[in-house]
């Protein structure tokens, strides 16, 4: 994520669950936390303002 974030290709990151969201699939079980759209947003959040 860092990676992607530095060169520039943060609106290329996605999560797992706003990927399925788009393509109207809903997962049977639950996504882990990590997976998850607010998850990816609060990272980008933190990566932005310089505390990762």
């Amino acid at each position: 994520m860092k990676f992607g974030f530095d060169r520039r290709k943060r609106d290329h990151l996605v999560s797992l669950g706003g990927l399925l969201a788009d393509i109207g699939h809903r997962p049977v079980s639950a996504l882990r936390g990590n997976h998850q759209k607010a998850w990816l947003d609060d990272l980008m959040h933190r990566l932005a303002m310089g505390l990762l």
